[in-house]
């Protein structure tokens, strides 16, 4: 709910502010935020993280994939697109994940969860309409949410990088806000070099700009980034299953579509219905195989401890 929130609040004011100085706004409000998070972790958390380089670079790497790439991709998303048809690549970073995982050798691929990568595969066609943007381009309509799927479905691409990387961290290091922490301040000297084309005009406009924009800067400051990521970072180093985890952001498609039509009076298509609906059936597959597969494995290692005790 607060990132169907921040995505709302976002495709507002990036009528009215660059997406990526929203972007670097929020990141100013997160590094701020999340510093007192950090306190409640024990001390020598910082020296843990940054003395070992394979972690360090494992937090850089998030920096880039879960706030650079994933914020400036999703707020340009936003700003070009719908948030209802956005919201409906979403529920694709678990099939993503699952793919990657599967690559990776970190997940175990079942006959569930192939037919559930199909399926989200097939719907993503069929929400993007490749005949329906043919005709569009030969009758010079406008593409503006297509151009914002795609971008979607981009960052969903790329997202499950983030999530492995910090796997990885959570793995070495248990020291979950600190990591956070540390990954928002790599991404703020990025978005900062990112943002230096466009700080000058952003100061020069700031009298103009709607005072509603502040109030949901702020709002994406403190519960998308500093909430919303630290709440991320306590899910993850808890959750063993890399699709699971990831197929909470089927909440978000649902959220995204009601505020979209109630909320925003946006138009959705038969065919993105038909597409996001193949979407989540998709990603419930992958979701469902990936908790069989792990219930095997807690039943077969149940039964090779109670064998070695019979044996004992």
């Amino acid at each position: 709910m607060i990132f169907s929130g921040v995505q709302v609040v976002v495709s507002e004011i990036t009528d009215h502010i660059e997406p990526v100085i929203v972007v670097l706004l929020r990141l100013i409000i997160a590094v701020i935020g999340l510093f007192f998070f950090t306190l409640a972790e024990k001390k020598g958390s910082f020296k843990m993280i940054v003395s070992n380089w394979r972690v360090l670079l494992a937090v850089i790497g998030m920096a880039i994939s879960s706030v650079t790439l994933n914020q400036i991709l999703c707020a340009y998303a936003l700003s070009i697109g719908t948030v209802a048809s956005v919201g409906l690549m979403i529920p694709l970073m678990p099939i993503f994940t699952t793919i990657y995982g599967v690559i990776l050798k970190l997940e175990k691929p079942t006959i569930i969860r192939v037919i559930g990568i199909i399926a989200g595969l097939i719907g993503c066609i069929v929400a993007l309409n490749p005949l329906r943007v043919i005709h569009d381009i030969r009758n010079q309509d406008d593409l503006s949410v297509f151009y914002g799927m795609g971008i979607m479905l981009v960052n969903q691409m790329q997202y499950p990088c983030y999530i492995y990387l910090m796997k990885y961290v959570n793995k070495q290091v248990s020291v979950p806000f600190t990591m956070t922490w540390l990954m928002m301040c790599f991404s703020l000297v990025i978005q900062i070099f990112l943002a230096l084309p466009k700080i000058k005009s952003f100061y020069l406009s700031i009298s103009e700009i709607p005072s509603f924009c502040w109030w949901g800067v702020a709002y994406c400051g403190v519960f998308g980034s500093v909430i919303g990521y630290g709440c991320c970072s306590l899910c993850n180093h808890h959750i063993h299953s890399m699709a699971l985890y990831t197929s909470l952001m089927l909440f978000l498609t649902f959220f995204n579509a009601i505020a979209g039509v109630f909320i925003l009076d946006e138009d959705f298509t038969w065919w993105e219905g038909v597409g996001g609906s193949f979407i989540c059936i998709g990603m419930v597959f992958v979701v469902f195989g990936n908790d069989q597969v792990e219930e095997k494995v807690e039943i077969v290692e149940e039964m090779s401890s109670i064998r070695d005790k019979d044996i004992v």
